[in-house]
């Protein structure tokens, strides 16, 4: 399942300088976090900028614990701290669960015998395959349509807010 996250963008304002928190947006708005993963309470991904970054995220609590491998030194979270932490915000990222349950949970034959919840399947099953599944759904329901449509306006509204 996918963790509940402690924390929110008025954090990464707070953990990071005026500067980074903008450029670090407009990282996230450009689309520069490439892959991030999630376990438990760790999350690594990458963001692509002059190189591609390691950027790490340990949430204890309420504490975020960030590291980058870039040479940023002004104080605060650098802009590559701020980008990947927009994105796990935004619920982009994946969950890594134990290959041997995804295999599982994937081969099994019969639905109703799934020892697994909806939640689980949703959150181990590849970006790609999920996308796939929405846009065949979408292509068969013109109201649906509509509302994914109104969906990604709005959300595209929030983040120029």
């Amino acid at each position: 399942m996918q963790p509940k996250l402690s924390f929110d963008i008025a954090d990464l304002k707070l953990l990071a300088t005026h500067s980074s928190f903008e450029r670090g947006s407009d990282y996230y708005d450009r689309g520069s976090v490439k892959k991030v993963i999630g376990k438990k309470n760790i999350f690594e991904g990458k963001v692509k900028g002059t190189s591609t970054y390691d950027v790490r995220l340990v949430v204890d609590g309420h504490a975020l614990d960030f590291t980058c491998n870039c040479t940023y030194q002004m104080g605060g979270i650098c802009k590559h701290c701020v980008a990947m932490g927009l994105a796990i915000l935004d619920g982009e990222y994946e969950i890594v669960a134990e290959e041997a349950d995804i295999n599982h949970a994937l081969n099994k034959e019969s639905p109703p015998s799934y020892p697994y919840t909806f939640e689980e399947i949703f959150f181990i099953t590849k970006t790609e395959l999920k996308a796939q599944f929405l846009h065949q759904l979408l292509l068969q329901n013109d109201q649906l349509q509509n509302e994914f449509i109104q969906f990604i306006s709005r959300r595209a509204k929030e983040k120029r807010e």
